[in-house]
């Protein structure tokens, strides 16, 4: 019944996107002086995971800005990044060749990107911008001449309320798009592509996707994870079609294939803290969880090329991983634990040398 696997990742690029219209040209607005080789203006984008911030701004990017702006841009995801980190890889991802250091101070880094940027349009598309630690990088950008960003979050007054006056006026209301989730019949057009190009033929009703659309509360990614479970249900169980009883099962699988994804995304100090999560879990006390983090914290980081994050951003990437469904928080701020979702999922992290106790 699968013809095709890649249309139901993340990764896959759709042709067309359908109810994005006003978002898209949004974004259009908002890069238009690019047109005219001047810098762009600054974009928040923010909304639930799997909403479509991240492939409505690549598609832009990739289909619609180069009809009428020749503007460079790139792609950076923030993860756990220090600041060094993202000022070199923004310049570095620059399409003209530039050299730049990991151990440059941030000055001389900030002035390789202004160097190889040369005053012309240059759009920087910070992804999961959530994980930022020292958002002195938004000042370090926005003063470099050419340079506009997009950044994309979960949640737009919470990120907001991170920054210094001295960038946070790059940010108004004109400048922020939020992404509400899906209604049933506009999944269901997204869904209907997807289907076509990676099944053998049309083996589900509107009905079905309908409910699809219903039971996913319009969230695209999980309604294509959920037709992609689906099919291998139905397949499993030799089906010619998708039947209504695969329709039942396919959530749960559904949620998985999500979980497995969302882990996979995460920066290498998510993945630690999730791991460290399981391994003591699956229900683990704040401070137990704690302890090990701060005993062992130096060896984790060891071969990582920087200083290990505070306690203080491990709580930010617990809030992360509960937004991604990866781990409960249970009780108060005194007596909190968190609960592995689903302890059979592994992190692919090396934690062996790590003797953790309950």
């Amino acid at each position: 019944m699968i013809s095709r696997t890649d249309v139901f990742t993340d990764s896959w690029p759709p042709t067309e996107l359908p109810n994005r219209n006003d978002e898209l040209e949004h974004l259009s607005r908002r890069l238009g002086p690019t047109t005219h080789g001047y810098e762009g203006e600054d974009v928040l984008i923010y909304g639930s995971s799997g909403v479509g911030k991240t492939a409505t701004t690549r598609h832009f990017l990739t289909r619609k800005l180069p009809a009428y702006s020749e503007a460079a841009w790139a792609e950076i995801h923030c993860g756990d990044k220090t600041r060094n980190m993202l000022l070199k890889e923004a310049a570095a991802k620059h399409p003209d060749d530039v050299t730049v250091h990991l151990n440059w101070k941030p000055r001389r880094l900030k002035a390789a990107l202004e160097r190889v940027v040369d005053g012309k349009p240059y759009i920087l598309v910070l992804d999961e911008a959530d994980s930022i630690a020292d958002h002195e990088i938004l000042a370090d950008l926005a003063d470099v001449e050419g340079v506009s960003v997009i950044v994309i979050v979960h949640d737009s007054t919470e990120w907001l309320g991170n920054l210094n006056n001295a960038v946070i006026g790059n940010f108004g209301i004109d400048s922020t798009i939020r992404f509400a989730p899906y209604s049933t019949d506009e999944l269901v057009e997204i869904l209907e592509p997807r289907i076509r190009k990676g099944l053998n033929y049309d083996a589900f009703s509107n009905d079905q996707l309908k409910r699809i659309g219903d039971e996913t509360n319009g969230v695209a990614r999980y309604g294509i994870k959920a037709v992609w479970a689906a099919a291998e249900i139905a397949t499993k169980r030799g089906n010619d079609t998708v039947t209504d009883a695969d329709i039942d099962d396919c959530f749960k699988r559904a949620k998985v294939k999500m979980r497995e994804a969302n882990l996979k995304s995460l920066s290498y100090s998510h993945r630690v803290i999730y791991e460290l999560a399981r391994r003591l879990g699956p229900t683990v006390d704040k401070s137990v969880l704690e302890s090990a983090y701060n005993t062992h914290c130096e060896e984790i980081y060891a071969d990582r090329h920087r200083d290990p994050v505070g306690w203080r951003q491990v709580r930010n990437y617990l809030e992360k991983l509960e937004k991604y469904d990866l781990i409960e928080r249970k009780g108060m701020t005194r007596d909190r634990r968190y609960k592995v979702t689903d302890p059979g999922l592994k992190a692919s992290i090396d934690l062996d040398f790590v003797f953790l106790t309950a």
